[in-house]
């Protein structure tokens, strides 16, 4: 959007029409993958990393080799579904908030009329950041999966602190 918006001049006001698609289809896709995050990547994958790391480091020298490398498979597999899925996700709403950041610094100033300054200004107002909606109410930001991953080690932790 950035290299478009520098080169070619004329297809400055096509980028808005562009954008807000992109904000329908996120919202069609926050509306379909609801519950699917919710059940899928919130409950299941930092179970799945719990369970596979205090597993592994709780009962190690007990465990056979298939039995390792199946807790270790589970534990794996969970941390890079939730640091390559969360951090795909806040790319987006990062990426979004970048190119509105962008159209506020760079493009607004060059428009030379005032009345479609004006009306470029009021229009960039209403477009939203895209989000990937985590519930009904929070949404993935940068830090989410490093958020994730805390609560999965404090987890482990507090387990191993158990025994």
């Amino acid at each position: 959007m950035a290299v478009n918006l520098e080169t070619q001049r004329y297809t400055l006001y096509q980028l808005f029409p562009v954008y807000r698609q992109l904000q329908l289809l996120n919202k069609y896709f926050n509306a379909l993958q609801q519950q699917a995050v919710i059940i899928v990547v919130l409950v299941i994958m930092p179970i799945s990393v719990i369970f596979g790391g205090f597993t592994l480091i709780s009962m190690g020298s007990k465990l056979s080799l298939p039995d390792i490398m199946i807790f270790f498979g589970v534990g794996y597999n969970g941390l890079v579904v939730i640091i390559e899925y969360f951090t795909a996700m806040s790319k987006l709403s990062c990426g979004a908030e970048d190119a509105r950041k962008f159209i506020k610094g760079v493009v607004v100033p060059r428009i030379s009329v005032t009345k479609t300054r004006k009306w470029v200004g009021a229009f960039l107002k209403s477009l939203r950041p895209l989000r990937v909606c985590i519930g009904s109410v929070n949404y993935v930001d940068r830090l989410t999966p490093f958020n994730l991953l805390d609560y999965c080690f404090s987890q482990i932790v507090s387990l191993l602190m158990m025994d």
